[in-house]
């Protein structure tokens, strides 16, 4: 596996998103309006609430803490992440949680059944970061395809998933809307 420095991952991460403001009032209002009626959008209406009320950045916001303690399961939430302006600015977190697994960081607690360390169902929390990047590819700028192109060989090159899959309809998706 070609090496990849997860830190350098992260670095990027932050310079692509640095200039991000924190949603307003407004902007998160007008989120939970247009998604809280949707049949299967109370996960994503509920991480709203969530994270606006602790205003909690996107780089703040982990798998461990933040998203598997709620109620609802928000594996569906990257499915969301593109529906508004509020949820744009926690594309970068789901990045970051995929970016960790693909480093392995949840590997070795999903693969040991009855660790004390419960990771849920990252696996479809990937898969919907994913498939929700290939839908909406066109709406990506030329610095987040860039990341987004890297993160696609540490998919390829991992040595503990096997998402070829994905990663070819990644590149494809980014080669299309390029």
């Amino acid at each position: 596996m070609k090496k990849y420095p997860y830190h350098d991952f992260i670095d990027k991460l932050k310079q692509v998103y640095s200039k991000q403001p924190f949603p307003d009032d407004a902007e998160y209002r007008a989120c939970v309006r247009s998604i809280e009626y949707e049949s299967f959008a109370s996960p994503a209406v509920e991480f709203c609430e969530y994270v606006y009320t602790r205003k909690l950045n996107w780089f703040d916001c982990s798998w461990e803490h933040d998203i598997l303690p709620l109620e609802e399961d928000t594996t569906i939430l990257p499915y969301y992440i593109f529906s508004t302006p509020f949820l744009r600015y926690y594309f970068p977190m789901c990045l970051n949680i995929s970016i960790r697994y693909f480093f392995g960081a949840y590997y070795w607690r999903n693969e040991h059944i009855g660790s004390e360390e419960n990771v849920g169902n990252i696996d479809a929390f990937v898969i919907y970061t994913l498939k929700s990047i290939i839908k909406h590819a066109d709406q990506l700028e030329l610095k987040e395809k860039e990341l987004i192109s890297e993160l696609s060989l540490l998919i390829r090159d991992n040595n503990f998933y096997n998402y070829e899959e994905e990663h070819l309809a990644l590149c494809n998706a980014l080669k299309t809307n390029s």
